[in-house]
């Protein structure tokens, strides 16, 4: 049947039909029920076919607008984002782009860019940032944090958890599943994501929920001592109560925010009790025999004692390293590889 003759045969003009047989113009339901008398083939049917029409459109019309933000793939890390399995491997920039979208769960970039990060982090104050790359860190952290299940969060047990938690690093390794499982049953998801080029992030903190609050860390350079100590610094961010404020520290050192700073002191107290640590630093001796009697002293492991006096600039950042060696990540479990 020609498109003249079903023109005539619906009362309708000819380029009519021809907008709708070329996508021009959709199917109603009147259509479809004109359709189904002139043809024999029921209304339902044609209005699947006008559905298909649309979404069809819809198709046409977002890759249209993905091919505007092809220019955004030179901001994200995309092939080291692959090679952790975060995206699937693309050959055609726009693909690209639609995974990336996916990734982050938004429409546009630009959308993205409206977003205010929802942690507080830590850097070190010769990190160099580029925030997409830690948009990426952030939201993959996000993801594997949703499927972690967590009682409700109460303080008073997650204080209690922190005892427990201290003890963990008087050992070689972090026992990642041990501190995930007493985090958990305070109320916090803890996951680790190795740090992404030029994130420059140890750890972050946000609140999930105003119940239900989640650690992320970084494993950055891996030193035992930087793990617990951003460990217990994001431990007193969750300790300030919910909050959707962002607090940012690129810089470090005296520029910290008051917040920042209680933080820091915060898990230097955890890690070697305030008492304990002036008796020892009045002594003077930060000789080697003296770290490690110090150190199996108060629980902990040498690598905190010796990365304190470092910090604190009462040894060379030269000196007593083999008492704090880096840790292997990939041997630890519960990482995000």
């Amino acid at each position: 049947m020609t498109q003249s003759e079903l023109a005539t045969r619906m009362g309708r003009p000819r380029q009519a039909i021809n907008e709708i047989v070329n996508r021009k113009k959709m199917i109603t339901a009147e259509t479809a029920l004109e359709l189904e008398r002139a043809l024999g083939i029921s209304a339902s049917f044609w209005s699947d076919i006008g559905v298909l029409y649309r979404l069809v459109e819809a198709r046409d019309e977002k890759l249209a607008a993905i091919e505007k933000e092809t220019p955004w793939l030179k901001r994200f890390p995309v092939p080291e984002m692959v090679k952790r399995g975060w995206i699937t491997r693309r050959t055609k920039p726009a693909e690209r782009v639609d995974e990336l979208l996916g990734f982050f769960g938004v429409r546009s970039f630009s959308a993205l860019d409206r977003l205010e990060p929802a942690a507080a982090f830590r850097t070190t104050p010769a990190a160099k940032v580029d925030r997409w790359p830690l948009e990426a860190w952030l939201r993959r952290g996000e993801l594997l944090g949703a499927g972690v299940e967590t009682t409700a969060f109460e303080e008073g047990r997650f204080r209690h958890a922190l005892d427990d938690i201290r003890a963990l690093a008087a050992a070689d390794m972090p026992n990642l599943p041990r501190l995930r499982e007493l985090c958990a049953g305070a109320g916090i998801a803890v996951v680790v994501v190795p740090n992404l080029p030029r994130a420059g992030v140890n750890g972050a903190t946000r609140w999930i929920r105003p119940n239900r609050a989640l650690v992320q860390l970084s494993l950055r350079y891996k030193w035992l001592d930087v793990f617990w100590f951003t460990f217990f610094h994001e431990a007193a961010h969750v300790l300030d109560g919910y909050s959707r404020k962002v607090v940012i520290d690129l810089n470090g050192g005296s520029g910290e925010s008051d917040s920042e700073q209680r933080a820091d002191q915060f898990a230097a107290d955890a890690l070697i009790p305030t008492e304990s640590w002036t008796r020892f630093i009045g002594d003077g001796d930060a000789s080697r025999n003296a770290v490690l009697r110090f150190a199996k002293q108060v629980g902990t492991h040498p690598a905190v004692v010796v990365g304190r006096l470092q910090h604190e600039g009462r040894i060379g950042r030269n000196r007593l390293n083999d008492l704090r060696p880096r840790f292997d990540g990939t041997a630890l479990a519960g990482v995000d590889q």
